[in-house]
């Protein structure tokens, strides 16, 4: 076998442990399809991401070396998944979104608009840990301004079959600023409410806004 083979090999072997592949243009792009050890490093790093930045508050001061060293991975396995400290935190917000608001829902009825609700409310009470300790940090106020943005969306096109006039908008952005600032409540400081209850005046307010 030829030196030049040799070398051809050993190139597409260490990619290939390193779970790394190029496109054409040479750039290093991330491999989409993990194994079990890779997707336990992913979620050992957004643990530790979590609790990093509960502890620190901003998220400027999380770093990368802090990081590996308090999850017990080395920093080329961290940049094996990620290419920095933002693009943790922006996976968590684009996963948590996916998960909170789910466009594939249908809704066509009141009783949809219930169990849309407690699909919500579900997913806020299975990772509460965890959002208390990303809420508590200074970040989440553009993480919510998405979230917002979604929730007006999704709520715009369920009502204005049922009503469309030039202010269901801005009822839906006051009801929608309402529930977003009570779960940050929630979250940051418990008022006394439980997320049950919260889900609960969920459902009453919108059926007397927009029914």
């Amino acid at each position: 076998m030829s030196k030049f083979i040799q070398c051809i090999n050993f190139c597409l072997k260490f990619c290939t442990l390193s779970k790394l592949c190029y496109n054409l243009n040479g750039e290093i792009m991330k491999v989409k399809n993990l194994n079990s050890s890779s997707k336990k490093t992913k979620e050992t790093i957004k643990k530790t991401f979590v609790e990093l930045l509960h502890e620190k508050k901003e998220l400027k001061h999380v770093s990368v070396t802090e990081l590996v060293k308090r999850a017990g991975i080395t920093r080329s396995s961290f940049y094996t998944h990620y290419d920095s400290i933002y693009d943790v935190a922006q996976e968590f917000q684009d996963n948590t979104i996916k998960l909170l608001i789910k466009d594939e829902f249908k809704i066509e009825n009141m009783e949809d608009i219930d169990n849309y609700i407690d699909v919500i409310i579900d997913n806020l009470k299975e990772n509460e840990t965890t959002y208390k300790m990303l809420l508590s940090s200074n970040e989440p106020l553009i993480f919510f301004d998405k979230i917002r943005k979604k929730f007006i969306t999704n709520t715009y096109e369920i009502m204005k079959h049922k009503r469309n006039d030039k202010y269901l908008k801005l009822d839906i952005s006051f009801y929608v600023d309402g529930l977003v600032s009570q779960i940050l409540t929630y979250f940051r400081a418990n008022d006394g409410y439980t997320l049950e209850e919260i889900g609960e005046n969920m459902k009453k307010w919108i059926k007397k806004l927009f029914y």
